[in-house]
């Protein structure tokens, strides 16, 4: 498998990984400054996450999930909030051993560039931790 460069991960091992694979954020996460390039991983064996792994920081990758498979027309709420299409996917956290989704600062995928960001919802309704691990199968 040729490849324009390879990443070594500390959770996935080698990745190959092709500049039409890459997201470049176009800001950076918070507490993850100077990070901006990464890759997004559908991996069947984590199915339904979507890992978004750090292609600068071995150590570093985010699992995702799909909110509208949890939460029905969220990605349709949160474009018209933003006025803007996008792929929207969520990032998935643990507190007090319980999983939810970031509903309030989701990132937005333009996948026609290749980038990617992550945005504040104004809606008071969304929450940084919506617990939800009942609906999520893992």
């Amino acid at each position: 498998m040729s490849s324009d460069f390879t990443a070594i991960t500390t959770r996935f091992g080698v990745l190959e990984a092709r500049p039409e694979g890459t997201l470049r954020l176009t800001s950076p996460l918070a507490g993850f400054e100077g990070l901006t390039l990464f890759t997004l991983l559908r991996l069947p064996d984590f199915a339904p996450l979507i890992w978004m792994q750090s292609l600068e920081e071995a150590g570093l990758a985010f699992p995702l999930l799909e909110p509208d498979a949890y939460f029905p027309d969220y990605s349709q709420t949160i474009c018209s909030h933003l006025s803007r299409e996008a792929t929207i996917l969520c990032l998935v956290s643990r507190q007090a051993g319980r999983l939810g989704l970031n509903l309030l600062a989701p990132l937005l995928i333009d996948a026609m560039n290749g980038t990617a960001e992550q945005v504040i919802v104004p809606d008071p309704g969304l929450d940084v931790f919506h617990a939800c691990e009942n609906q999520i199968p893992c």
